[in-house]
């Protein structure tokens, strides 16, 4: 009975044994911490190296770097995502580095509808028990740059944005890639709101015009490509050289991280050795520092660093694939976080593409001491990711968007100034709507043209107009006359011609904002900017400032808004269109006798240096021989 007895306390004290195993490994578990590393998104189709660091919680609470396997064996899992209900997850080959870190290699199938994957460590057989785990997204981790034609603006100039999308890795032009563009106005109106699309290299090129009476201040230029976004803010000055001289721009000091929160200060390359780069960091207050290498997915060096700051010297592996940018990759452990930060190098070459060459112009605009002559230019992300690192889960994608931030900070004031006084001549010239005949004895001409293009005729009254948009009657008439000219243009020509209508924009905000100031000018003027602002909106994006004129306007059409009174009346669009169509005949009467127009060109002129020499000789009248009307203009 005693020996029963003793085989049963020994099974039972086995039992508990073998029951507690799990617990007490789980708890010994705990003890680990990996930091999960990548350069950012994963490229389908591409090998990605992923690094895996362990560390170990010591005596004094904190952490300190293991060797792999040196308490248990662990295994690596990818786990696509989204995933089918019954995928399974993929173990990943690991190897050892030499500087006692887990190296996985990973290659996105090239027909993958994930659009992210999951990285999970665990103990080795044991996949359901996870100790570290990271999110990477799939894709070409686009990158948005923006560069300006100038930082200095006036009313009436022309400005134009040079864009590029392209991935982060590689600097490969990405096609067809939307570009949402916005400008805001001073008075926090957006007055342009549109999408580009990138080009089979991944450019794009963004103009638009400042009225010439568009109110002065600082415009927001927004320009954003799924994730990435790029804002400047530049300020319309007045046109007058007086403003030209006294306005004084600089540029922000944002192409970096803020000092409080950058851990590489400064990348150059070695004097003595072309294959080295000179690297100044700060990283006080951590416990633990690390560097990478990475080119296009591949890790070329890892290693951590003893001190906490100041000067140190990493190969820079210039002949590994001149193509790719060169990323240097940075990151600390303080307190219970992990900071993030990497810098792209990209190489001078003599054949440089369209993107890398748009790249190094942003960088000498942005900031002329990041172009670092031979050796390329230096891009960076706006500042440091963190993490808590006694987190599981954490992304590797949200820091990993490098760009060169462009803000431009004016000091001039914004000035504002619009004319309210009415236009009281439209031109010197006089145009007129011929049904029949027109008596032109009283006129004292030198020529006189008739007009059979719709287009051209659009054309030039804009240009004869152009010099009265400083005032109410003249903004009307101009934003009249383009949005009539669309309707004649190709589909081409109308996308170009946008630039324009858009910047009527903003004058007709401001516009909008007298008349509900001044109710004689409301009275005046109210109606006809609810026509045109309804016109626009068929053409353009339009502001809700302008939008609530004409929400209430159900019976507004565009064919029945009958144009300014050119043609000592309006005319309708059909009547406008139906009096410009060619064929017929013209004829000129004196008193001596007739001269005969052929109609069928896009205008006909006559000269009265053509008349006989008669001095007494002069044109009494037009006489329209065709059903259609017409539409002659007499030049003096």
């Amino acid at each position: 009975m005693k020996i029963f007895l003793r085989l049963l306390a020994i099974l039972i004290v086995f039992l508990c044994f073998w029951a507690l195993a799990p617990f007490k490994e789980a708890e010994d578990y705990s003890r680990y911490r990996f930091v999960i590393s990548a350069d950012g998104p994963l490229a389908k189709g591409q090998l990605q190296d992923i690094l895996i660091v362990p560390f170990e919680r010591n005596a004094e609470g904190g952490l300190s770097r293991v060797k792999p396997d040196s308490a248990f064996s662990v295994q690596v899992n990818a786990h696509y995502l989204p995933g089918a209900s019954n995928s399974k997850s993929k173990l990943l080959q690991l190897r050892k580095t030499p500087t006692d870190e887990y190296a996985a290699k990973l290659t996105v199938p090239p027909d993958s509808n994930a659009n992210r994957v999951k990285i999970t460590v665990s103990p080795f057989g044991k996949a359901e028990i996870i100790l570290a785990e990271a999110h990477i997204d799939i894709g070409n981790s686009p990158s948005l740059l923006v560069v300006p034609s100038t930082k200095n603006l006036y009313q009436g100039d022309e400005v134009t944005f040079s864009l590029a999308v392209f991935e982060t890795k590689s600097t490969k032009g990405l096609f067809k890639q939307p570009i949402r563009v916005k400008i805001d106005s001073p008075q926090d109106i957006t007055v342009v709101n549109r999408v580009l699309f990138t080009d089979f290299n991944g450019l794009a090129t963004f103009t638009t015009n400042i009225h010439p009476k568009s109110r002065t201040g600082n415009y927001k230029f927004s320009f954003a490509c799924k994730e990435s976004v790029q804002s400047f803010l530049l300020t319309v000055a007045p046109k007058s050289k007086a403003a030209k001289t006294q306005a004084n721009y600089k540029l922000s000091n944002t192409f970096s991280p803020e000092k409080d929160s950058q851990i590489i200060k400064d990348i150059q390359p070695n004097p003595q050795n072309t294959e080295q780069a000179i690297i100044n960091f700060e990283s006080k207050g951590s416990f633990y520092r690390h560097a990478e290498i990475w080119q296009n997915g591949i890790n070329l060096f890892s290693s951590p660093l003893k001190q906490d700051h100041g000067l140190i010297i990493l190969p820079y592996f210039r002949n590994a694939s001149p193509q790719h940018p060169i990323c240097f990759r940075f990151w600390m452990l303080k307190g219970n976080e992990v900071l993030y930060e990497t810098r792209s190098v990209i190489y001078d070459q003599e054949n440089d593409s369209e993107i890398v060459h748009l790249i190094k112009t942003a960088a000498a605009v942005v900031s002329p001491a990041y172009h670092l002559g031979f050796t390329g230019v230096v891009l960076t992300n706006k500042g440091l990711f963190k993490q808590t690192l006694f987190e599981k889960t954490h992304s590797l994608t949200s820091f990993e968007r490098p760009v060169i931030s462009n803000v431009y900070v004016p000091n001039n004031k914004p000035v504002v100034n619009f004319g309210s006084e009415a236009c009281i001549n439209f031109s010197e010239n006089r145009f007129f709507y011929v049904e029949d005949e027109l008596q032109l004895s009283r006129f004292r001409f030198n020529a006189i043209r008739v007009w059979q293009n719709p287009e051209k005729l659009l054309k030039h009254l804009i240009s004869l107009n152009e010099t009265h948009c400083g005032n109410i009657e003249g903004l009307l008439n101009h934003a009249y006359l383009c949005a009539r000219l669309s309707d004649y243009l190709s589909f081409q020509e109308r996308i170009k011609f946008t630039e324009t209508l858009e910047g009527l924009i903003e004058p007709l905000c401001f516009l909008n904002d007298q008349l509900k100031s001044d109710n004689n000018l409301r009275l005046s003027y109210e109606k006809r900017l609810i026509e045109v602002v309804y016109m626009l909106s068929e053409l353009i994006y339009i502001p809700q400032e302008l939008i609530s004129l004409i929400k209430s306007k159900e019976n507004l059409n565009s064919d029945n808004i009958a144009t300014p009174n050119f043609f000592q009346k309006s005319l309708s669009a059909f009547e406008l269109k139906n009096s410009l169509s060619k064929g017929g005949k013209a004829i000129l009467a004196t008193d001596f006798q007739t001269y005969t127009l052929n109609l069928n060109a896009d205008e006909a002129i006559f000269k009265t240096e053509n008349l006989s020499k008669n001095k007494s000789d002069i044109i009494n009248k037009i006489i329209n021989s065709r059903v259609n009307p017409l539409i002659i203009e007499l030049l003096f």
